[in-house]
């Protein structure tokens, strides 16, 4: 049976971008398409099989992120993927928090799109950061825990004990995080994170 694909995205020239990438990846696919929110909910209404849903969080009928809240909460085993513009406090840290299994900057070449996504169905939950598409800049939901607290000057052990995981893992985050950012010490790390806008915009 052909996969079904639902593509939510409100800018036709993007979405026929989309859907070619899709019809790349599933020559078969049963692509669906949505320009506003709620055409997409009538769709997941209406189709309970869908492989996975591309959406742009800036779509008509929905404010913020209050589409993809709900989206995930009326459809939880939905794997939900953002492709969008956008990468500051309201996006990437919160579109994770919110239970998008991905973020993927609308900047991204295709090959690294298509990579990506078949990573984020995998399993995998994949961010890539459309202010570092070119570095390729990309960090797990976790490192970004953990790089949000290294920049409120949180210490290894601190930052262990408020995610729940080892030091060890802490410290390998935080090496991922340094390499990254191409920084060599903390204070670095979070200057270059700030410079960078990785959702940090949201605590000045």
């Amino acid at each position: 049976m052909p996969k079904k694909i639902l593509i939510t995205e409100d800018h036709e020239l993007y979405r026929d971008g989309l859907r070619m990438l899709v019809k790349g990846m599933y020559k078969n696919a049963q692509i669906l398409e949505a320009a506003d929110y709620h055409s997409a909910i009538k769709h997941l209404n209406t189709h309970q099989d869908i492989y996975f849903l591309l959406l742009d969080m800036k779509i008509p009928g929905t404010q913020g992120l209050d589409g993809l809240r709900e989206i995930r909460r009326s459809f939880p085993t939905l794997t939900i993927i953002i492709v969008s513009m956008l990468d500051f406090c309201e996006s990437v840290d919160q579109v994770i928090r919110l239970g998008a299994n991905g973020f993927i900057a609308k900047t991204t070449p295709k090959d690294r799109m298509i990579e990506a996504i078949n990573a984020i169905l995998a399993g995998e939950q994949v961010i890539i950061s459309e202010h570092d598409v070119k570095g390729r800049i990309e960090f797990s939901p976790r490192q970004f825990d953990t790089l949000r607290l290294l920049v409120q000057g949180k210490t290894n052990k601190e930052i262990a004990e408020l995610l729940g995981i080892s030091h060890a893992t802490v410290r390998e985050h935080v090496s991922h995080i340094f390499q990254q950012l191409n920084a060599e010490n903390r204070t670095q790390a979070a200057l270059l994170a700030k410079k960078h806008g990785f959702f940090f915009d949201c605590w000045d």
